[in-house]
């Protein structure tokens, strides 16, 4: 405890009253800490106040008894703990009480580790779902509180907070997370979803435990994955994929881990699915199979398509012929997003031959057509016979890049003109096409264009 200057009950008041003021409270904090212990009373006074809505004061006297601490600050932060716990405010002030008791167990954490503490922010965890006290007791790594932190998983507000503290607690936490992934609740036969994202959170949580612990005992580890490999085939998506994700990060059943996360690719939640996406493109040539056998599907379904489409995007990552030819082969798709998906991947895979391109130059969609246009002329591999039938393309883009593709070639694209020409725009069907290719032909003809524009 502090020692401080003189000042009489009366000072001592007129200061702490001080906290009551929005502007002079933070202002009056060093000048009440100086009282030393004199002003434990007057504080937990204001700490104990009302509930109400506004709860700066009351967070003030907090951090107050915390910088004078103490046995005499511990005791008069237990008190106030004990106090807002068993209050029943208005809901207007129910958050803000809930601030209070998150602020009085920040501090009784740093200022009083002891028994008595622990023993408190789990009596008080008991009866509602504090954040505040669940990283208190994570902070003081209270092995005791292991069933309430792990009940913690399964509420919204504080599985963050839980997740934190029990991997605070290291190996201790590895057994009671092992059976926090298979406690099944259901209410009227329907599983609530904020308790298979408590599951889900448990098993991720086990793989970070087994990867931070790497000398734990054999037969806790040996628990562990088996509780994982059995949550591999859960009756909900996100338990099998976290366990999938927590199994590939300890090196166990990482081929049937990979076709879990592949099927996981319908994850609607982005917040979900990049951990899925990440996780599988870093495992490179190794999805291969289970990434090929989605694209050969033949599923239909808003969920089918979500996941073909997260398939057909990692195997433009891997950078291989299987892969190159894998997309190649997906030609027959209907869904105009997931070809525009397929040429994006296909672009992207720096193994794609050009033939597997050039086949989209006479797709319906102008985006797609454009895209294939652009990677074949960046490529350098859009031919002269092809690129003059792209000057009958409705669209101005891919005139333009056609042109700037024959400009590279000048003596060989006015000799496929003049066959053009003397072809009346042939093998170009239609009308309009036939003459927007011997317009914009002639046209590019008459410029001499002979290179491309500095770019």
């Amino acid at each position: 405890m502090t020692a401080g200057p003189s000042g009489g009950p009366a000072r001592i008041e007129s200061e702490v009253s001080r906290l009551l003021n929005l502007h002079d409270g933070p202002h009056a904090l060093p000048h009440i800490v100086a009282f030393g212990g004199a002003a434990i009373p007057a504080l937990e006074c204001v700490l104990r106040g009302p509930s109400q809505a506004v709860y700066h004061p009351r967070c003030w006297a907090a951090d107050a008894l915390a910088s004078i601490g103490g046995s005499l600050a511990a005791q008069a932060l237990l008190r106030a703990l004990d106090d807002s716990v068993h209050r029943d405010p208005a809901p207007l002030a129910r958050e803000a009480e809930d601030v209070v008791v998150g602020c009085v167990a920040e501090h009784l954490s740093a200022i009083a580790p002891s028994a008595q503490t622990i023993s408190a922010l789990a009596n008080a965890l008991e009866c509602r779902a504090y954040v505040g006290c669940v990283r208190a007791l994570g902070r003081l790594r209270a092995v005791k509180a292991l069933p309430l932190l792990v009940r913690s998983l399964f509420d919204d507000s504080t599985r963050e907070a839980a997740v934190e503290a029990l991997r605070r607690l290291g190996p201790a936490a590895i057994a009671p997370v092992v059976d926090a992934v298979g406690d099944l609740y259901r209410v009227n036969g329907i599983e609530p979803p904020t308790h298979i994202d408590g599951r889900a959170a448990a098993a991720v949580l086990l793989g970070t435990l087994l990867h931070q612990n790497p000398l734990v005992a054999e037969a806790l580890r040996d628990r562990a994955l088996s509780g994982l490999r059995h949550a591999l085939r859960d009756s909900q998506r996100r338990v099998r994929a976290a366990a999938a994700l927590s199994l590939i990060r300890a090196e166990d059943r990482v081929r049937t881990a990979i076709r879990v996360l592949v099927r996981a690719l319908d994850e609607p939640d982005r917040r979900r699915l990049t951990p899925i996406l990440r996780t599988l493109n870093r495992l490179g040539p190794r999805i291969e199979p289970a990434l090929f056998e989605v694209m050969a599907s033949h599923e239909i379904g808003e969920r089918a398509t979500r996941r073909l489409r997260h398939a057909v995007w990692l195997a433009g990552q891997l950078h291989t012929a299987a892969s190159a030819a894998a997309l190649s082969r997906m030609r027959s798709v209907e869904d105009t997003a997931l070809r525009r998906a397929i040429i994006a991947a296909l672009d992207r895979n720096t193994a794609t031959p050009p033939e597997a391109l050039e086949h989209y130059l006479a797709d319906g969609d102008v985006g797609v057509r454009r895209h294939a246009v652009q990677a074949l002329h960046q490529r350098e591999a859009l031919s002269v016979p092809r690129a003059l039938l792209l000057l009958g393309d409705p669209d101005k883009q891919i005139r333009t890049l056609a042109a700037l593709c024959l400009s590279r070639h000048p003596a060989s694209s006015r000799r496929a003109l003049r066959r053009a020409v003397l072809a009346l725009g042939a093998p170009l069907k239609g009308l309009y096409p036939r003459l927007r290719l011997l317009y914009h032909g002639l046209l590019w003809r008459c410029r001499g264009i002979r290179r491309p524009p500095h770019r």
